[in-house]
């Protein structure tokens, strides 16, 4: 490997030597875990958020991994929502309970997002 990556201390750590089907796998992680990281900036923290703003990105973020039952990686979109200084109404987002109360725009995400988190295939 010429240049350093995320992976360097991994492979060290692992006693992993320069070459090998070990470290090649390990450096084929190391672009995926960058694409990953990628898509998760794109579609979280874009530099232009469009029509949702990434206050509203996170909390649905965080509804569906709660929808999945995956408390862990709701708390880490919590995080991004409070990071975003979301206001109330976009932090009950999250919750899968909560409805849209009334605000139509809200009401037709949340159940998009629930449809698709659930039930892709309808």
């Amino acid at each position: 490997m010429s240049d350093l990556s995320p992976n360097d201390i991994v492979i060290a750590q692992a006693g992993i030597g320069a070459n090998g089907s070990v470290r090649e796998a390990l450096e084929g992680r190391a672009d995926i875990m960058a694409m990953t990281q990628a898509t998760h900036e794109a579609a979280l923290k874009p530099s232009d958020p469009g029509g949702l703003s990434h206050g509203e990105r996170a909390a649905l973020a965080a509804r569906v991994a709660r929808l999945n039952e995956d408390e862990a990686l709701a708390a880490h979109y919590m995080t991004l929502l409070e990071e975003a200084g979301a206001d109330e109404a976009v932090a009950a987002m999250a919750d899968p309970a909560h409805d849209g109360e009334g605000d139509a725009r809200r009401a037709a995400l949340l159940a998009y997002t629930d449809l698709v988190s659930t039930h892709p295939r309808d």
